[in-house]
Parts: C-alpha cells; sequence; structure tokens
C-alpha cells in the first residue's frame, strides 16, 4: 500500500556544505595559479627563444653561401649549382637548431625563393608572398629585423617569426662605394609544441575547475 507524502512536505533537497564551498574555491584558486604560472613560463620562453633567433639570423645571413645565393643574378648558377648547396645549408642551420622548423628565403617582391622544412608534411601556402603578412611586415619594417607572432597558413598553428632584409653589395661587380641594396629576406619560423602543449594543459585543468 502507497503512503502519499503529507500535505506541504517536499522532498529532500542535498546542499554543498560551507567547507565543501571552501574547497571548490580553493581548487579553482590553484588551477587559476597554475595557469597564470604556465602563462608566465610560456612567455619568458617565447622571449628567450625570438631573442636567441634575432641573433642567429644574423649569423646565418652573414654565412658565404647564403650571400653568394642571395647575389646571384644569373638564374642557371643561383638555381642549377648554389641552389642545392644552399638547401644542405639550410638544413644543417636546422640540425643545430631543430626549433627553426622553416627556414626561408624570399626576393625582394616577397616570392618565395627557397624554403627549406624539417616536417615533411607542412604544406606550402605562402609561396606568393605580396599578401603574406610576414612579408608586409618585413617589407614595413625596412632595414630592422621584425619579429611577430603570427598564425602560420601551412600548418594552422601560431608561431613567433623572426625576418631580416637582406641588404647587400656585390664586391665582384660592383664599384667600390656602391650603396649596398636589397637583395631579398631570410626568414626564421619558430616552433613552440612544448610551451604550447604546458599552456593547453594547464587551460583545460582551469576549465575543469569551473565546471566543478
Amino acid at each position: 500500500m502507497s503512503v502519499a507524502n503529507a500535505a506541504g512536505s517536499h522532498p529532500s533537497v542535498k546542499h554543498k556544505s560551507p567547507a565543501s564551498n571552501i574547497l571548490n574555491e580553493k581548487s579553482k584558486q590553484t588551477a587559476f595559479a597554475e595557469m597564470q604560472a604556465s602563462i608566465d613560463h610560456l612567455a619568458g620562453h617565447l622571449g628567450l627563444e625570438v631573442e636567441t633567433a634575432l641573433a642567429n639570423i644574423e649569423l646565418f645571413a652573414n654565412h658565404t653561401l647564403i650571400k653568394k645565393y642571395t647575389l646571384s643574378s644569373d638564374e642557371e648558377e643561383r638555381y642549377t649549382l648554389l641552389q642545392a648547396p644552399a638547401l644542405h645549408l639550410l638544413a644543417n642551420f636546422q640540425g643545430a637548431f631543430p626549433i627553426y622548423y622553416e627556414i626561408r628565403i624570399l626576393l625582394p617582391n616577397g616570392y618565395e625563393d627557397i624554403r627549406r622544412t624539417s616536417v615533411s608534411s607542412l604544406g606550402n601556402l605562402t609561396e606568393e608572398g605580396d599578401e603574406n603578412p610576414l612579408f608586409i611586415a618585413m617589407l614595413q619594417a625596412g632595414d630592422s629585423v621584425p619579429s611577430m607572432i603570427f598564425h602560420n597558413p601551412d600548418n594552422g598553428e601560431l608561431a613567433p617569426f623572426v625576418g631580416k632584409p637582406l641588404i647587400l653589395s656585390d664586391p665582384a661587380i660592383d664599384p667600390t662605394g656602391t650603396a649596398p641594396v636589397l637583395r631579398g629576406y631570410l626568414a626564421l619560423t619558430i616552433g613552440l609544441e612544448e610551451g604550447e602543449n604546458r599552456f593547453q594543459r594547464a587551460f583545460l585543468v582551469h576549465n575543469r575547475s569551473h565546471a566543478a
């Protein structure tokens, strides 16, 4: 025989205790602190990598073969004789600094003249550079070496970027005292997979704590 609830009675409702609310708030604060620490770590890591890249791109640009390749106006010499050694040199750069997963030399008009990537599956959607934001940034920077974080259309990921104008004179043919001119650009794309993964893990922890 069923018995109806007495008039005015209500099903019991469980409420979180004050102690439970305090623990939950502390958990959120801890998760937020962890996320903030990861952001700070990533920012410091990013700053260090960009600073190192700014120094390295100067060394790369001053390499004799890079200068010779950039100065060559003879297409047969440039693409038949010099391009393969230049690609090998870029591969050596990446062997010493694997974080530079993409190294490119662009012509003064922004066209991608030579590209070396350490990621075999990485596509190339920015060969025509006149509308490439990276080329535009280098163009606007003039003689300086720009750095920026951009959305790499080749893999859809955020990546720091450093570019350097290659402003050179050719001692073999230019008269003494001839001012150097823009011959192209050298560009490095920097990978930050480890730092990004650290931040994403902290962000997921933070979101879970807020959902609790």
